[in-house]
C-alpha cells in the first residue's frame, strides 16, 4: 500500500512538473517589456502586430529601427524578457525600436489550421506587410527613413521588398542569416525528396509545430546536450550558448506555426535553385541590385542551417557604396561559436556581437547621399 501511494505522489510531482511548473517559467507575458503596441490592418484584410520601444537615454537616433523576425518565429526571439534582449539592447542605445510580426506569427491574424488561406505567402509579406510597417512607422514618427534589422526570413523580405520598391526610405539595412541563394541544396537526388516533400505538404492546411515544441519544450535542453547533432528544428541554434530556461522560453514562446503557403513557396525555392515569386514574376535576388543604402549582411561559421555560401550572392549583387560582409567566428578561445537563432538570442551574442551592430547602424544615422555604381562586377569579401 504504501508503495502505491509513494508512486502515485511521485507521479503527481513529476506531472506538476512537467504540466504546470516547468510552462508557468518559461511562458512570457505577451508584451514583455514594450512601450507601446500598435495594430495595422493590410489592404488584403490582414492584421500585423508592432511592439514599440520607445530609447530611454539621450542622445536620440534619428531614424527609427525596425526588427523583422525569421521564419516560424516571432518577436520573443528579439526580447525573451532577459537581459539579452537585442530590442532593450538598441533601446537602451538611444534607438526608437519597432518589432514586427509578420502575418501568421505572434499576435498578428494566424493561419487557420483547418483550411488552407492563399493570403499567408512570402509573397504576402513582401507586397503588403514589409510595405505597410515601413509606411506606418513613419507616419508614427514623422521620420523620412527607417532602419531595417532583419533575421533570417525577416532579411529576405527586405530583398523582396527592395525588388519591388526600391530603397528610398531606408536610411540602412542589417540582414542576419539570410539565404538567397538555394542552389546547394539542389541535386537531382534532393529534387525528388523535395519534390515528394511538397505534395505531402499540400495534404495539410499548415504546420503546428508550435504546439509540437511546447508539448515536447521540457526535454528540449536535454536531447541538445545528449545528441550534439540533433535533426530538424534544433539544428537552428546551438545550446551550448543557453541556459535550459533560455532554451525552454525560446521553445515555448518564440515559435510560430507555419501556414502552408509559405510551406510549399519555400520548399520551391529549396528545389528550384532560386529565390522567387509564386508566379515566378520576380526573382528576389535581383532586388540586391537596387540596393543602394548602407549595407550590413552578416553570416556565422556556426550556422550550420543556413551557410555562409547561401548569404554571400546577397552581398555579391548589392550596389550600395557602404556595405559589409561580417562573418561571425571565434577568434578567442572563451568565443562561443553563434548558431543560427542564437546569434540574436545569446549572452554570447550580447557580448560579442551587438556591440558591433549598434555601432554600425548608430554610425548610419544621418542622410546617406546616394552615388551611382560604376560597375557591377563582384567584389571581394572584406576579412
Amino acid at each position: 500500500m504504501w508503495i502505491f501511494i509513494f508512486c502515485v505522489i511521485v507521479a503527481l510531482l513529476f506531472t506538476y512538473k512537467i504540466l504546470i511548473w516547468q510552462p508557468a517559467r518559461a511562458q512570457l507575458p505577451q508584451d514583455v517589456a514594450c512601450s507601446e503596441r500598435h495594430a495595422i490592418q493590410t489592404a488584403d484584410g490582414i492584421v500585423l502586430t508592432l511592439y514599440r520601444y520607445r530609447p530611454e537615454t539621450a542622445p536620440r537616433m534619428k531614424y527609427p529601427l525596425i526588427m523583422c523576425h525569421g521564419m516560424s518565429v516571432n518577436r520573443f526571439h528579439f526580447d525573451n524578457g532577459s537581459d539579452i534582449s537585442i530590442a532593450r539592447y538598441f533601446q537602451k542605445a538611444g534607438f526608437d525600436v519597432w518589432l514586427l510580426e509578420l502575418r501568421g506569427c505572434g499576435n498578428s491574424t494566424p493561419p487557420p489550421l483547418l483550411i488552407p488561406d492563399q493570403r499567408f505567402t512570402f509573397d504576402h509579406y513582401v507586397r503588403h506587410d514589409v510595405p505597410d510597417a515601413i509606411e506606418y512607422v513613419r507616419q508614427k514618427t514623422k521620420a523620412e527613413k527607417v532602419h531595417w534589422l532583419g533575421h533570417s526570413l525577416g532579411g529576405m523580405v527586405f530583398y523582396g521588398y527592395v525588388t519591388l520598391f526600391g530603397d528610398d526610405p531606408i536610411a540602412s539595412a542589417t540582414l542576419i542569416a539570410s539565404a538567397v541563394d538555394f542552389s546547394m541544396w539542389t541535386t537531382p537526388n534532393r529534387r525528388l525528396y523535395w519534390k515528394l516533400f511538397y505534395y505531402f505538404c499540400c495534404l495539410l492546411p499548415s504546420v503546428p509545430h508550435r504546439y509540437f515544441t511546447r508539448a515536447f519544450f521540457p526535454i528540449i535542453p536535454w536531447l541538445m546536450k545528449k545528441w550534439p547533432y540533433p535533426p530538424g528544428l534544433m539544428k537552428i541554434i546551438n545550446g551550448d550558448n543557453l541556459s535550459r530556461l533560455q532554451l525552454w522560453q525560446f521553445f515555448y514562446n518564440a515559435l510560430s506555426n507555419l501556414p502552408r503557403g509559405l510551406v510549399l513557396q519555400s520548399i520551391r525555392w529549396v528545389a528550384e535553385g532560386d529565390l522567387k515569386s509564386v508566379d515566378g514574376r520576380h526573382h528576389y535576388l535581383e532586388g540586391a541590385r537596387k540596393l543602394r543604402c548602407p549595407l550590413l549582411i552578416v553570416a556565422s561559421k556556426g550556422d550550420v542551417s543556413i551557410p555562409i555560401r547561401t548569404i554571400q550572392p546577397g552581398y555579391d549583387y548589392a550596389l550600395s557604396e557602404d556595405k559589409q560582409f561580417k562573418i561571425l567566428e571565434p577568434t578567442r578561445p572563451e568565443h562561443a561559436i553563434l548558431g543560427h537563432a542564437d546569434m540574436i538570442y545569446s549572452y554570447a551574442s550580447y557580448t560579442e556581437f551587438f556591440p558591433f551592430l549598434r555601432a554600425w547602424v548608430a554610425k548610419r544615422d544621418s542622410d546617406w547621399k546616394i552615388k551611382p555604381h560604376k560597375d557591377q562586377e563582384k567584389m571581394e569579401v572584406p576579412s
